[in-house]
């Protein structure tokens, strides 16, 4: 019989290698979690540091000077020559300028004063007496005033050649001049500028905001040698030291600077900086303006009308903090006056007393409560910690202190309308001695009942007045506080203790992107603290892990 040679394939069983499937779904596992953990925004945190905005933080404005200044206009027409240096302080009745009706006398005198530039023996000793003068009063803290009298010493000196020039111009025409060359005086003591504009007038209270367009204003300059007409205005003199600055205002500046009676400034001009005094002025357009006034530098800028300035900031200092690491909470708020204090020693903590019900029984107990910040007002604690409709007890220590002060204020306002009754009886009575004729008197007398009604009418709006006051403070003066009324604070996520906790904080200024914030307030954060960089990422009382 024959073999059968028929072969039949084995089929294999299927054999699951089970370490390379749990590789592969621990593989998995981590491509998705590093994919995630590269694609998403992390939740990263910040260390709060000290931080400084400096003092070149600075507001620019272009201000207009305001001064004390006197036009001067000639008497006749001539060609005018000027004496004194302009920009100087000329005293009065110092020799200042001259006209020429002809043109001749202006043209010798020129020659002349290029010819003889000597200085007499008398000259010699007028500025030999005005230096050993300044010399004795000098004053090492008054350095600038080095300055006005140099300039001083240059004016006069430019006088006398000047002045001996005329005279030797006299002596040569004798009376073949006279009539056609007159000599003229100055008028005022003070600075001379040989300019007008349309601003000498100007005072604070009449600034508009198109004052402060430059094509608004036309200056005439009078120089040497011109010919001037019969009433034309030829020189200004600007008569006193004191002098101001205005700027316009914006709300946001009036905001600002509206505690503010003293600000540093710097002049773009020479860079010199100056605490000067400052107000708030409503002008002619009832806009605001600021007006700085000035004791002293009014010569180094009498030329200028317009005068680029800074307003230099006090450096803040305090914390550092990125602006988007704040966020906004809301608290109950709950009055000062019912705050107090429980426990002894290091165990004393800040709480009020709430009114708790047990069944039909209330009972009045000391809670001990985080207090997330503290103003004049109120003090704000979580809404976690509290529910609506609770009612926090005035402590009777309190309530004793408010009803002292409340007291004192009454008595206060009593002894005001008794001295202002006081005041309108006198008055009456002098209105009835002074009176004449029986008509007179019946005048006075009706005067007198209608006064005496005015003070009842006055009185009893007064006390209406005390009684709406009184009704509007319920809520300072009652025993009881029912909690509703919630307001907001902005803060920054804490992470010290490894989970995010609100903590309050007081900003100050800002800087580019991060705020100042206050440094030394004991509800907010202090050096070195970890918050939440992005505050919208996480919740409070979220587990972090650092």
């Amino acid at each position: 019989m024959a073999k059968n040679k028929r072969v039949v394939r084995y089929k294999a069983p299927i054999n699951i290698n089970v370490g390379i499937v749990v590789f592969g779904i621990i593989f998995l596992y981590v491509a998705v979690y590093v994919i995630r953990y590269y694609s998403q925004e992390r939740v990263t945190y910040y260390e709060v540091v000290k931080g400084t905005v400096a003092d070149d933080s600075s507001h620019s404005y272009t201000a207009i000077a305001l001064r004390n200044e006197k036009v001067s206009f000639t008497e006749e027409s001539g060609y005018i020559n000027f004496y004194a240096r302009e920009g100087s302080r000329v005293a009065k009745n110092t020799t200042l300028y001259s006209l020429d009706k002809s043109g001749k006398i202006n043209e010798l005198l020129a020659k002349m004063s290029d010819e003889d530039k000597k200085l007499s023996d008398a000259n010699i000793a007028t500025i030999k007496k005005q230096l050993s003068g300044f010399v004795n009063n000098y004053n090492e803290m008054e350095f600038q005033e080095v300055y006005n009298f140099k300039s001083s010493i240059q004016g006069n000196i430019i006088e006398l050649l000047n002045s001996n020039a005329i005279e030797n111009i006299y002596k040569s025409l004798g009376d073949s001049s006279e009539g056609q060359f007159t000599i003229n005086k100055a008028e005022n003591t003070g600075i001379v500028e040989y300019f007008v504009d349309n601003y000498e007038d100007l005072k604070a209270e009449d600034l508009k905001k198109s004052d402060f367009d430059k094509e608004n204003r036309h200056v005439a300059k009078i120089n040497t040698g011109e010919l001037v007409e019969k009433g034309a205005p030829i020189y200004k003199t600007i008569t006193q030291e004191q002098w101001k600055l205005a700027i316009p205002l914006s709300d946001e500046d009036v905001e600002k600077y509206a505690d503010k009676t003293a600000i540093k400034i710097r002049f773009k001009k020479d860079k010199t900086k100056v605490v000067t005094n400052f107000e708030i002025v409503k002008g002619a357009d009832k806009k605001k303006y600021g007006i700085f006034t000035f004791q002293k530098y009014m010569i180094k800028y009498a030329s200028d009308r317009f005068i680029d300035i800074e307003i230099v900031e006090d450096n803040i200092t305090g914390l550092k903090i990125p602006k988007k690491a704040l966020v906004n909470k809301d608290f109950y708020v709950i009055p000062n006056a019912y705050k107090t204090s429980g426990g002894a020693g290091k165990n004393k903590k800040d709480g009020f007393i709430v009114r708790k019900y047990e069944k039909t029984k209330a009972k009045d107990v000391f809670v001990a409560f985080e207090i997330h910040n503290e103003d004049d007002n109120y003090c704000y604690i979580d809404m976690n910690d509290l529910n609506a409709g609770d009612e926090i007890i005035m402590p009777s220590k309190n309530k004793k202190a408010l009803d002292k002060a409340k007291s004192e204020t009454e008595d206060k306002k009593n002894t005001e309308n008794t001295n202002s009754k006081k005041t309108t009886s006198e008055k009456t009575t002098s209105e009835k001695t002074t009176s004449e004729g029986d008509s007179s008197d019946n005048k006075t007398e009706e005067d007198s009942s209608k006064n005496q009604a005015a003070d009842k009418d006055t009185d009893s709006q007064k006390n209406n007045d005390t009684e709406a006051e009184e009704s509007n403070n319920t809520t300072a003066y009652s025993d009881v506080y029912i909690v509703r009324d919630t307001q907001s604070l902005t803060g920054v996520y804490n992470i010290n203790n490894g989970y995010t906790q609100f903590v309050f904080v007081n900003k100050l200024t800002e800087s580019g992107d991060y705020y100042i914030v206050e440094s030394h307030n004991k509800y907010g954060v202090v050096a070195y603290d970890h918050i939440i960089l992005n505050a919208d990422m996480v919740k409070e009382n979220q587990v972090i892990f650092q």
